[in-house]
């Protein structure tokens, strides 16, 4: 008689589980948002890393001119330019380090997201796995679903 209670103590609590794991689901967010909002601050961030790079090549290009220039030698032959017109072609060196640090930073940021979207799925998948087999023991097929959820819940 023990046993007989002993079980349905065990699909009462596998019920509640289910019913717990399914109030969980419905609250937590979509791991597909957290990817395209990863996916997105990769983007915004490669973009500000190039836009980046492109000045770094300008910074390099007027350095060149001007040493050319204190020489008193042109590109290709051509008449040396102006110390004026070197230097307004240069970028701010503050501008160089804050579009550096917001390309790292939205890099860094859309990693995050794009993890944390794929835990949400990972784990999603292991709940269903887990609210199926409590299922399974409430209807009675308890043969082989005990080992199922025995590995479910000791995966990593």
């Amino acid at each position: 008689m023990s046993s007989g209670r002993r079980a349905r103590y065990r699909v009462r609590q596998a019920s509640q589980q289910v019913s717990i794991i399914n109030e969980k689901i419905k609250k937590k967010p979509n791991c597909i948002l957290y990817l395209v909002a990863g996916l997105t601050l990769n983007l915004i961030g490669a973009g500000l890393l190039y836009y980046k790079a492109q000045m770094d090549k300008d910074v390099i290009r007027n350095e060149i001119d001007k040493k050319l220039a204190q020489y008193g030698v042109g590109k290709n032959g051509t008449d040396p330019m102006s110390m004026e017109e070197i230097e307004e072609g240069e970028p701010s060196s503050i501008i160089l380090v804050v579009v550096t640090m917001a390309g790292r930073m939205t890099i860094v940021v859309g990693t995050i997201k794009i993890f944390k979207g794929l835990e949400i799925f990972i784990s999603d998948r292991r709940k269903k796995k887990l609210r199926e087999t409590a299922e399974k023991l409430q209807s009675g097929e308890t043969d082989t679903e005990w080992t199922e959820l025995f590995s479910e819940c000791c995966a990593f």
